[in-house]
């Protein structure tokens, strides 16, 4: 649990960087190898839900949100609520292994 919210997704990058989408607490809070918070990103949505690496060398950062458990007002007031952004922020991900779900 994050001091702002709830952790929702997390990946962890080449670094041993934890990066966490904070569900309610607008933000994405990225931890080191030691526990330590090092970087706070803010998000334009209350409910960031899941980043991911991407590109090429994954070396940037994409981050969905959600808007569920929202009612209309509440939706009026995060219009950007379940939409997908690509940070630019450097990072130094990875990517994970495929895997086929038969």
């Amino acid at each position: 649990r994050s001091a702002k919210g709830y952790v929702d997704g997390s990946v962890l990058d080449r670094d041993g960087i934890l990066w966490n989408a904070v569900w309610g607490g607008s933000v994405i809070e990225a931890y080191g190898p030691d526990g330590k918070l090092v970087r706070t990103v803010a998000m334009p949505v209350t409910q960031p839900s899941c980043p991911a690496f991407v590109g090429a060398k994954a070396d940037r950062l994409a981050v969905t949100s959600a808007w569920s458990g929202k009612d209309e007002k509440q939706r009026l007031l995060d219009l950007q609520g379940g939409m997908t952004f690509l940070l630019d922020i450097p990072v130094n991900g990875r990517f994970e292994p495929r895997v086929l779900i038969a």
